[in-house]
């Protein structure tokens, strides 16, 4: 079918290039231009002439072609016509209607004929010679453009002025008036007082009715005088036509006349007249009394004012025996006295809260201490122990802390007095309080509290012995000792000391040279001065020492007295280059000379003397220091270098570190040696020798100094290097999942099947964009190429999927197909929307002995197709199968695609002859039943009977296997996934849940329109060949699943364990290797627990089935 059109297309384009007229085809037409026997190709098509008969969205406005050679046929294919037409007596500025011969909207100009003059107050029309007035002129009879008559405010335009005809102006209808010039009837509006709308001459206004106005010219309606007025005049015009009620009365909404004001609740009188207020103390709530006999007395203890519609109560603390006229005229209760709202005698006065009373004409005041609690008690009661009242209380309150009281008076408690405030406060220390003083009291003389709270002379506290105090003394530090005693505790003074002053905090003692043996002194007389030979050099002596002699090795520099001893002085010591010539006496210091000295390079080997003996120094060798060097009093002394250490040359140098980079690690050495490459030392390096380089450094030399770095690109992940490794690159398959540091190498993973790195600077694995599909064997090795015409892809290296039925895809690297336009339908793997063709729904049921399989189709379509004489590729053929006891009964749509309506009415003819039946029979399809047709009805809807499963067989090799709650992997065989409608399946037009990672996992969705699941046991499997694919794809779902998080592992494993629930029934198989990917994935990670679990399930599977 699509051959032929192109083929028309084809035949179209050869006559153009031939120039001959019909296009290169043959057209054979009647005179009227009616349908023809046009025939291209075994295609028939209508013929047409003009353009009244063009299809309407393709027909031109203003446009009436003569054909040059009569009729021409059209074609209709993608909104293009094919035809031809002349200019010839065509309107000028028309546009050309849309073919290949004219573009669409290219306007055709044709030249102005000759005409005679215009009037100069109009235009041309454009067409011919015809000409007419400008807007607000007239052409009258002599051919002349006059102005249009203006209709004035009160008129309308009963003919409205037109090129050829004046206005005619008639007077607005009674009541009725224009506000502007030159309006139509509708211009007209009632006036104020008046309702109704102006649509003909004829029509009229109302006037408003009484208790109503309006006071607008409009259509408006009339509205009602509002509540307390009235009107009784017809066609009011205005509110002010609405009376006020008289004084106290009321009217409602609308009122029509007087008499519809009635009197007021708490008024009487005639209606419409004046109304009369009932008297104080009485009252009415009836609105529209006549009488005075409404107005009803109030009850005593109550009061009404003039006009009242309630009665009062007298107020709170006031009664009324009789009704009063007046609040003012309720009597209020004795002083100090309350009563409830409404009281009727003095009797209902109680004496208030705090008071009392003995004459029931007077309310007195509960005194101090007392309370009462009730209204019209006759005496106060006291307070509680412990609490207090004022005057006049009700109740009584806590006295206040550090207080008490017995008769509701608060006093203070003992220890405390009461302030200038009248707030009880402490006595404060040095003073006491009991109950009955009225003052606080100070401690006695001698005696001293710190207590800020004390309660008796008991608290306060003696001073220590042989001590004194002021009255009212706060702490022991105010007791102060007796003469000849000192301190806290007032002991006696020692021997060489005195007190007389008792301000003195110590005891004073003798001067040095005196002494005392007197205890307690409280006089300096008692100081008595040292004799002679005896000294005292200290103050405070209890006794003289005899003065110091002088005693080896000391000589005697001072003399004694009776404050200074004897000064001896130590004899004074010769050096190693003197001797003594005179020794140190007890009166006279040692006396040393000097030695001989020894030349250079020796020493004295004995004692100094005047003659001495010298002897040379000791040279220190390689390996050796001056410890000690040699001196005229001293021979050098030699020790070995330390370790880390080398002295090279022999005399007295010092020993001298190690270079950087060398060691020892024996003393006395003369050399160092070099650190090994890999490690570095630095100077005086001793132990440990050398130390090693640590992991991302390096030495690569012996005797190094230091390590140095490794570089950017490079690492060295051991200590000791002696060089550094170059970090791998990943490869464009593999991901880096830990970067490449001075310690450690890159670390590269596979990316997961089907997914590369395809930036070389990304770190992330991913697969092609929408649109593309990779192919691994590329000359380019990896690359995403753009998925054909007639196909898509969702990206991330799913493979490319041909359009569905109904669908197309005119370009390359498309992610989605375009729908075709509604009644249309297109095969599988449409390139253009030419492919797109009405189409008729064909269904039946077939009952089969085995299965209506893929050979049984071809078959059953190459019937269809060569009697209803269309291309194999224009039958798309759905089915559904239902096992029955001996045989399958299957329930078959077909949609067979059509060019034209022509031939699709063609195609409905032949499906009602019966003929395709028996076609059908003959090929061995003979029991048919339920054999329907119809128009363009989409496959999805067709009926179906309940309880089928449909599939949606695709001719591509593209079908999706869906498990569980996602689109998960392309399996290769001819499988599609299915929703419910009711209880019917049809096939679903898109994937429920995007594709995510289609190489690697295997789930299978049921899709429910009311989002109910759908047994997977009522899934039809397509064969041992199918479930044998399934296996290798759910064996590589699990391995990339054991490289996933533990809670990912754990979501997915939910979905999996739900779906091998439910098909341990219809398929075991799939079941128990669902639950031996799930053991094995759970043993490779070392969760022993998780993959018992697994394996004990796959066990009680086995043992059932």
């Amino acid at each position: 079918m699509q051959g032929a059109a192109f083929a028309l297309v084809a035949a179209w384009a050869a006559g153009m290039a031939g120039g001959s007229e019909g296009y290169g085809m043959s057209c054979q037409y009647d005179n009227d231009c009616g349908y023809s026997s046009c025939r291209i190709s075994g295609y028939s098509s209508a013929c047409y002439k003009g353009d009244d008969n063009l299809e309407p969205r393709l027909r031109p406005q203003r446009f009436n072609c003569v054909w040059t050679s009569g009729c021409a046929c059209y074609y209709f294919k993608a909104a293009v016509v094919v035809a031809s037409c002349n200019c010839t007596n065509q309107p000028c500025n028309s546009v050309s209607p849309e073919n290949p011969l004219c573009p669409a909207g290219v306007i055709e100009v044709c030249p102005t004929p000759n005409c005679d003059a215009k009037d100069d107050l109009a235009h041309w029309t454009g067409s011919g010679c015809d000409w007419q007035c400008n807007t607000g002129y007239w052409r009258d009879s002599a051919n002349k453009c006059q102005p249009c008559t203006q209709c004035q405010i009160g008129q309308y335009a009963s003919t409205v002025c037109s090129p050829t005809t004046n206005a005619v102006c008639s007077n607005c209808p009674e009541k009725s008036v224009s506000v502007y010039n030159n309006v139509p009837i509708s211009g007209c509006k009632c006036g104020a007082g008046y309702s109704g709308t102006i649509a003909f001459s004829w029509s009229t206004c109302q006037a408003c009715s009484k208790g109503k106005y309006k006071d607008i010219i409009g259509t408006s309606n009339c509205v009602a005088c509002p509540a307390g007025k009235y009107s009784e005049i017809d066609a009011a015009p205005s509110l002010g036509n609405c009376l006020q009620c008289p004084n106290n009365s009321y009217s409602p909404e609308g009122s029509p006349q007087r008499t519809s004001c009635t009197c007021n609740a708490g008024y009487w009188g005639p209606h419409g007249g004046n109304c009369t207020a009932c008297r104080g103390g009485k009252f009415s709530n009836i609105s529209g009394s006549l009488t005075v006999d409404t107005c009803k007395s109030c009850l005593p203890g109550q009061y009404s004012y003039d006009g009242s519609t309630v009665c009062l109560k007298c107020p709170a603390n006031t009664y009324s025996e009789v009704p009063v006229s007046n609040v003012s005229l309720c009597t209020p209760c004795t002083r100090y006295a309350v009563s409830n709202p409404g009281s009727i005698s003095s009797a209902s006065c109680k004496c208030n809260y705090g008071y009392y009373s003995s004459d029931p004409s007077t309310c007195s005041a509960c005194k101090e201490g007392t309370y009462t609690a009730e209204l019209g008690l006759t005496q106060c009661s006291y307070c509680p122990r412990n609490n207090y009242s004022a005057a006049a209380s009700s109740t009584c309150y806590d006295c206040p802390v550090n207080t008490y009281s017995t008769y509701g008076i608060c006093l203070c408690v003992a220890g405390y007095i009461k302030s200038a405030q009248g707030v009880c406060v402490p006595c404060g220390a040095g003073k006491f309080r009991a109950v009955a003083d009225q003052v606080c009291n100070e401690c006695p003389a001698g005696k001293f509290s710190s207590l800020a709270v004390a309660t008796s002379s008991t608290q306060c506290m003696d001073c220590p012995t042989n001590s004194m105090s002021k009255a009212g003394s706060t702490s022991k530090s105010a007791c102060v000792c007796y003469a000849g005693y000192f301190g806290p505790d007032c002991i006696q003074c020692p021997a060489g000391t005195y007190r007389s002053d008792i301000t003195a905090s110590a005891c004073t003692p003798c001067a040095a040279g005196n002494f005392s043996t007197v205890v307690g002194a409280t006089s300096p007389t008692v100081c008595v001065q040292c004799a002679d030979g005896t000294v005292a050099p200290l103050p405070g002596a209890s006794t003289c020492m005899q003065c110091s002699t002088c005693r080896f090795p000391t000589f005697k520099t001072k003399s004694c007295n009776r404050t200074v001893d004897t000064v001896c002085t130590p004899c004074s010591n010769c050096t190693k280059t003197q001797y003594i010539s005179s020794e140190c006496s007890p009166l006279s210091d040692r006396i040393c000379a000097d030695c001989q000295q020894c030349p250079t390079g020796k020493y004295i080997y004995s004692e100094c003397k005047a003659v001495n003996d010298c002897r040379d120094c000791t040279v220190c060798g390689q390996g050796e220091y001056n410890l000690v060097n040699c001196s005229f009093q001293n021979n050098a002394v030699c020790t070995l270098c330390a370790k880390g250490k080398y002295k090279v040359f022999v005399g007295s140098q010092p020993c001298i570190d190690c270079e950087p980079g060398k060691y020892n690690t024996n003393a006395g050495l003369s050399f160092c040696m070099s650190c090994a490459a890999g490690t570095y030392a630095l100077a005086n390096n001793a132990d440990p020798p050398c130390a090693v380089c640590a992991a991302g450094k390096y030495s690569a030399a012996s005797g190094s100094s230091t390590c140095t770095s490794c570089p950017s690109d490079q690492y060295s992940d051991m200590s000791g290097s002696t060089a550094c490794k170059t970090c791998q690159i990943c490869k464009i398959s593999e991901y880096q999942w830990s970067p490449c540091s001075r310690t450690s190498d890159a670390r590269c993973s596979s990316c997961p099947l089907g997914k590369y790195r395809f930036d070389p600077n990304s770190q992330t694995c991913t697969g092609c964009y929408a649109g593309k599909y990779f192919f691994k064997d590329s000359p380019a090795a990896i690359a995403c190429f753009d998925c054909e015409e007639g196909k898509y892809s969702l990206g991330d290296s799913t493979p490319c999927i041909q359009c569905e039925i109904g669908k197309f895809n005119p370009t390359k690297g498309a992610s989605t197909c375009s729908i075709c336009p509604p009644s249309t339908i297109s095969p599988v793997g449409a390139t253009t929307s030419f492919a797109c063709q009405i189409y008729v729904s064909l269904s039946m049921q077939l009952t089969v002995a085995n299965s209506f399989d893929a050979s049984q189709q071809t078959t059953f379509s190459s019937v269809i197709a060569q009697y209803l004489q269309v291309d194999l590729n224009s039958v798309l053929i759905t089915q559904s199968s239902s096992a029955r006891r001996a045989s399958i009964l299957v329930k078959v749509s077909v949609a067979i695609l059509c060019n034209s309506e022509q031939e699709a009415v063609g195609v409905e003819k032949l499906l009602a002859s019966g003929v395709l039946q028996q076609r059908l029979a003959t090929a061995g399809f003979s029991d048919i039943s339920k054999f329907e047709y119809k128009r363009g009805a989409s496959l999805a809807s067709s009926s179906l009977s309940a309880g089928f499963i449909v599939l949606y067989v695709l001719i591509a090799f593209a079908g999706v296997l869906l498990i569980g709650a996602g689109v998960y992997t392309y399996a290769r065989r001819k499988l599609l996934y299915v929703e419910t409608m009711g209880d019917e399946l049809v096939p679903s037009k898109e994937p429920p849940i995007d594709v995510e990672e289609p190489d690697h996992s295997l789930q299978l969705v049921f899709s429910h329109s009311s989002r109910t699941e759908l047994p997977p046991e009522k899934c039809v499997w397509m064969g041992a060949t199918l479930q044998e694919s399934m296996q290798k794809d759910m064996e590589a779902f699990f391995v990339n699943l054991s490289s996933r998080a533990y809670d990912d592992i754990i979501a997915r494993e939910g979905r999996m364990l739900e779906i091998a629930d439910n098909l341990r029934t219809s398929d075991p198989m799939i079941a128990t290797s669902i639950f031996e990917g799930l053991e094995a994935v759970h043993n490779s990670r070392g969760e022993r627990m998780r993959a018992e679990e697994m394996r004990n399930k796959k066990e009680r599977l086995l043992q059932v089935t």
